[in-house]
């Protein structure tokens, strides 16, 4: 009856990564991108200001739009597997920003394990793609 959940089949591992893909993609979009989107230049401000820890001070308005944007529409990306591992490049990029932001501040593990565990996850998206069941495949073929 269960036998399917041991079965290494590529159907399995196409459907496993379109549910990371859209799990991962929806929190993006939705809890990190586009808040981050429409709370305007004070908040743009303020995440572009966080590459001071890379020695970039200059344009942090523009940085931190880029990294809304980058979570936003990778997120939707990611959903739909388009451009899948560019997506997750460039959302890897924004958490390793993150991560370091709060190992930084000294930060307890319970505080950056979330952006450590996306950037985990973006990054097993660069090296696996989208697989069958996305965009990328369809137009790839």
């Amino acid at each position: 009856m269960f036998a399917w959940i041991f079965n290494n089949n590529q159907i399995n591992k196409d459907l496993g990564l379109l549910i990371i893909r859209i799990g991962i993609g929806l929190i993006f979009a939705a809890l990190h991108g586009f808040p981050k989107i429409t709370g305007g230049a004070d908040k743009w401000l303020w995440l572009g200001s966080q590459m001071k820890n890379f020695g970039i001070t200059f344009w942090p308005i523009a940085w931190g739009l880029a990294a809304s944007y980058a979570e936003f529409f990778g997120g939707i990306c990611l959903i739909f597997g388009l451009g899948t591992r560019i997506a997750a490049l460039l959302i890897s990029c924004v958490m390793i920003v993150a991560l370091t932001y709060h190992l930084k501040n000294g930060d307890s593990v319970s505080v950056y394990e979330y952006p450590l565990f996306l950037l985990i996850v973006a990054v097993s998206i660069i090296i696996s793609g989208g697989g069958n069941y996305s965009l990328d495949y369809y137009f790839k073929n």
